[in-house]
């Protein structure tokens, strides 16, 4: 059985080439974020939807997806949602 590392790395390879965004999409994740300036990331895969006019810190297990993040996008860091220190 693979471990969640191993499957993160398997369906993570090219991720980043093979996946455009969506305007449609990124704007359902924009616009319930209102006036927020700072916003954290969780499974934040390649980054692809993040928004650029905030302070993100992105919080995805996989090293294969953090290792394709795009150009510009907030910093982010290797873990899980269950231990992480933050209010909702």
């Amino acid at each position: 059985m693979n471990t969640r590392d191993q499957v993160c790395k398997i369906i993570g390879v090219g991720y980043a080439a093979a996946l455009r965004p969506d305007p449609r999409i990124h704007q359902v994740i924009v616009d319930p974020l209102g006036d927020a300036r700072t916003v954290i990331n969780v499974g934040a895969g390649g980054g692809n939807y993040e928004p650029t006019d905030r302070i993100i810190t992105s919080v995805e297990p996989s090293l294969e997806m953090i290792t394709q993040r795009t150009t510009g996008a907030g910093t982010a860091v290797r873990g899980v949602a269950e231990p992480l220190p933050f209010r909702d």
